[in-house]
């Protein structure tokens, strides 16, 4: 019984994997995901899709926005692996713990989030790719390291449909450095591994931090979704407004996957969904210079009480 339902549970996976791509021009497009799966239409004003173009001047700027705190990113180790596989929609790096106390965490806002893998997003050219884009602009790839909640729910699969389970910490990259990033260089040469629809491959553990910019807590935040179906609603995302760069070489590789094995193999690129609607949410940040400065009720009340104070003498 266990093993049919898990062939039925493989054989959906399988099912819902084949409805949707990123071709504009098919029928499943990133366009007419809505009409497979409800959750990514974008119409209600109170929908909350993602990614979102983010406008530097319409953002929230708040001293105070909590950062977040790292951990296990800054360790390698020994006892654990990294299974990185081509699932014909990008190339996903998913860690396997050897103990609990291995596990790489993010906290934010009073609440612990375990990263169980990572993946990337990448266009073409220089001129696409990232799936958030920054005052109309993309970069070339986009990393999402992708987060559950675990002070409120038991995994993964619990979360992701429930608001607050999921936080995704985004990190662009762009191909202009001389030589090779040390970080992504742990990763990237494995690629020719995972070429093809179905492939995986097994790497050490290596320090996280290494993928991230040097500033990881300047950050943008708001509340959205996952950017691929189902695209729930269940995610708070930190979108680091730092980039960090990589080789000419290093990128070629991301060019070389495929997004599928066969006669007619089709390169995957351009993966990335195009920004939605930002209805009524905020996006808030700790850039300094950025957006309208969110003020405290106590120093709101400053500015209105002073001024009538003053007026008595």
């Amino acid at each position: 019984m266990k093993l049919l339902l898990l062939i039925g549970s493989c054989l959906l996976a399988t099912s819902q994997a084949s409805e949707w791509d990123y071709n504009a021009e098919g029928d499943n497009g990133p366009a007419d995901w809505g009409k497979r799966f409800p959750k990514c239409n974008d119409t209600a004003s109170s929908s909350r899709q993602s990614p979102i173009n983010i406008v530097v001047d319409n953002t929230k700027y708040n001293a105070s926005l909590p950062t977040p705190e790292f951990i296990n990113y800054d360790v390698a180790h020994a006892t654990s692996n990294l299974i990185i596989s081509n699932n014909g929609h990008t190339v996903v790096v998913t860690p396997k713990y050897a103990s609990s106390d291995s596990k790489a965490q993010i906290k934010y806002k009073g609440k612990t989030y375990e990263l169980v893998q990572f993946h990337f997003h990448w266009g073409s050219d220089s001129k696409r790719g990232s799936e958030h884009t920054i005052d109309g602009k993309h970069f070339q790839v986009e990393v999402h390291f992708v987060h559950y909640n675990t002070d409120d729910f038991n995994n993964f699969n619990e979360a992701k449909t429930e608001e607050g389970g999921l936080l995704v910490y985004a990190q662009f990259l762009k191909s202009f450095a001389s030589s090779a990033n040390a970080g992504y260089q742990e990763i990237v040469p494995q690629f020719e591994k995972v070429k093809y629809k179905g492939n995986t491959t097994t790497i050490p553990h290596f320090k996280f931090d290494t993928l991230l910019s040097k500033v990881p807590d300047r950050i943008y935040s708001y509340p959205g979704s996952l950017t691929t179906p189902t695209c729930d609603e269940s995610v708070s995302w930190i979108v680091n407004s730092q980039t960090v760069e990589i080789s000419q070489d290093q990128m070629s590789k991301f060019l070389e996957l495929k997004s599928n094995k066969g006669e007619t193999n089709e390169d995957l690129v351009n993966n990335y969904r195009p920004v939605q609607k930002l209805q009524q949410r905020t996006v808030e940040t700790n850039v300094p210079g950025s957006g309208v400065t969110i003020t405290s009720s106590f120093s709101m009340m400053l500015m209105t009480v002073l001024p009538i104070a003053y007026a008595f003498f």
